[in-house]
């Protein structure tokens, strides 16, 4: 990181917002549940992925929302790789069904709701292994997460058995079960987890070392 970008503030005085963890330029950003690149977007990932040169990799299994993304992204800075599948802890048969409704899930056999429809898409089931290993990461600066209540089961998943671990994830947790069992999960694999105060509360969970280049670390 730019260290022209590092300013050390007291965490009573100011709440962390995940710009201030992502470099300007050449970020490497993931988002999981990417919807169509306007919806939904409460933390200006578009923004940040239209104007500045970055490698995004936005997840999207429901296939008519995932066309509308790659439009809606036409003409961005940076480069850009879409992925019409959806990240799960157990690939399984290697495929699912995802309904199509006003909050969207993954079939009850993977998230802890009943679906209110009968329309849904089959869609194709990775882990984010996969990822790591399609475009040969090294590195990750973040992690967006939106995946309808399995938030808990793929960061774990990530934290315990992927070969790269991001700098920072940015993820809901408002159908998760398993809310403090996540915030200790990460923090036993050296994340300080703050509320993100920008959208309802979410979190955000910085590797300690980023996060004390701009944080005095509470005593």
């Amino acid at each position: 990181m730019n260290e022209s970008n590092t300013i050390l503030l007291n965490e009573t005085e100011l709440e962390p917002h995940w710009q201030m963890f992502v470099p300007k330029d050449n970020a490497i950003i993931i988002q999981l549940g990417a919807n169509n690149g306007k919806n939904c977007d409460e933390y200006g990932i578009t923004d940040v992925v239209h104007s500045q040169s970055h490698l995004a990799i936005l997840v999207e299994p429901l296939k008519k929302i995932f066309v509308d993304l790659v439009i809606n992204y036409d003409n961005a800075k940076s480069r850009i790789h879409f992925e019409n599948i959806a990240i799960v802890h157990d690939v399984g048969t290697g495929q699912a069904k995802l309904f199509i409704e006003g909050v969207d899930g993954i079939e009850s056999s993977l998230v802890r709701r009943k679906p209110t429809t009968d329309s849904y898409d089959v869609v194709r089931l990775e882990n984010f292994q996969y990822l790591i290993d399609k475009y040969r990461l090294t590195e990750i600066n973040a992690v967006f997460i939106d995946i309808e209540g399995l938030e808990y089961e793929v960061i774990s998943d990530i934290l315990l058995n992927c070969t790269v671990k991001p700098l920072m994830f940015r993820y809901e947790f408002t159908l998760s079960e398993y809310q403090q069992e996540l915030d200790q999960i990460l923090i036993d694999h050296g994340y300080v987890v703050k509320k993100d105060l920008t959208h309802g509360g979410d979190k955000i969970a910085v590797k300690r070392e980023l996060y004390e280049r701009f944080f005095i670390p509470e005593l």
